[in-house]
Parts: C-alpha cells; structure tokens; sequence
C-alpha cells in the first residue's frame, strides 16, 4: 500500500496557482472592506443597503480627498469605488483617482 504525501514532505513549497491568487486577494483588502460585503448581504432590505452605502461613500471622499495616499490603500478604495458602483450608487467622485492610479 503506496501512501500519499504531501507537497512539503516530497520537497515543494510552492503554494498552487489558485492559492496564491487567494492569498494575493487577501492581501489587498482590509477586513472593513470584507465587514462590508458581509453587512450589505446579511441586510433585510433596500434601505439598509442604501444607508451603508452612503456612509461608504461619505468615508470615500474623505479619504480619497487626502493629501497622499499610499498606492496599497489607493487599490483598496478604487475597488471599494467600483463596489459601490456595481450597487447602483454614485461614484463618479472617484474616477479621477482611477485615471490617476494608471
């Protein structure tokens, strides 16, 4: 009976392509932002959406109308920005700073 080892005790310690990739994802995000992803989908209704919505938004343009930002917490906002727009909320304030980040 042959068995089975893993990749460390065979001498790999590279992670696979789906696990860096996931890694990588974590590593760019904050835990506010997962905080909110988490909060919009246990909301009961539309309202409550729009009102974390728009206290995302309000914390958006503070930030980002900020004297420097550091270009880890650039990406943050931008995909912050563009989860806003993918609910429907305005975030045209922002596209600035995603024409500037290129």
């Amino acid at each position: 009976c042959a068995t089975v080892r893993s990749g460390v005790e065979m001498g790999r310690t590279e992670d696979s392509p789906r696990q860096s990739i996931a890694l990588g994802a974590h590593k760019t995000k904050s835990k506010e932002f997962y905080d909110i992803v988490r909060h919009i989908g246990e909301s009961k209704n539309k309202s409550d959406e729009d009102a974390i919505m728009r206290r995302e938004v309000m914390m958006l343009r503070t930030v980002l109308t900020g004297p420097k930002l550091e270009k880890n917490k650039l990406k943050e906002y931008l995909i912050r920005l563009m989860y806003v727009e993918m609910l429907g909320h305005d975030a045209a304030f922002g596209y600035i700073h995603a024409v500037k980040a290129t």
